[in-house]
């Protein structure tokens, strides 16, 4: 199978498409025949030999650490996956053909969500919901801070908090940032290039403050 993987850590020019054999799901472990895969700051980090994190498997390494696609094979003790099952979650090396993820990182995925949009989910926007949801328990019309708004947590954590009946301040390096988080979702938006982030935010929020900040 192909797989996008890297020998050193000397950053992008480091990446390899590199043909390898199949790999086989371990005990608890299930082989996922990949459609899409997530892209996120951490796996720019590993090539740069700066993220030591989850999924991380020492060099050679196989990029990527979310993805959506179809059950290829399932290892022994699996009995809640079988072959052919549309599946979403953390996986070892999502940049290739195949992936191997435990059982418990899997969720089984309907066939109304495309395997695009799954893939985006289980790192940035699982982030988002347990620091919104589980952490700070977000409520209705709580004034929410998202510092900053772009990048994959920043603008997931936007659109969740909009969804959950937040009012939303992001913020943004510049204003095209600003204005693509006003799109997502965003009741306000500050340039944190040209604006004081804790002046504007009070400002907003007629000096009261956010009941909940997202950094």
């Amino acid at each position: 199978m192909k797989v996008a993987r890297i020998h050193d850590r000397s950053g992008l020019t480091a990446i390899r498409i590199e043909e390898i054999e199949d790999l086989e799901p371990g005990f608890g472990e299930v082989r996922i025949k990949v459609a899409a895969a997530g892209v996120n700051n951490s796996d720019l980090q590993t090539t740069y030999g700066t993220y030591r994190g989850v999924g991380y498997q020492g060099l050679p390494h196989i990029l990527g650490q979310e993805a959506a696609g179809t059950v290829d094979a399932v290892g022994a003790g699996v009995k809640e996956f079988i072959p052919g099952m549309r599946v979403v979650g953390h996986v070892k090396g999502a940049f290739a053909q195949q992936a191997i993820a435990s059982a418990t990182e899997l969720l089984p995925l309907p066939n109304t969500v495309s395997f695009e949009v799954a893939a985006s989910l289980p790192i940035a926007y699982m982030t988002a919901a347990m620091a919104l949801i589980h952490k700070a328990k977000i409520q209705q019309r709580e004034w929410v801070l998202v510092h900053p708004g772009s990048g994959g947590v920043g603008t997931a954590a936007v659109q969740l908090a909009n969804l959950l009946g937040g009012r939303v301040i992001a913020t943004g390096g510049n204003k095209a940032k600003v204005k693509r988080s006003l799109e997502l979702g965003a009741a306000y938006g500050i340039d944190y290039s040209s604006q004081d982030v804790v002046t504007q935010v009070l400002k907003i929020t007629d000096n009261l403050g956010v009941q909940i900040a997202l950094d």
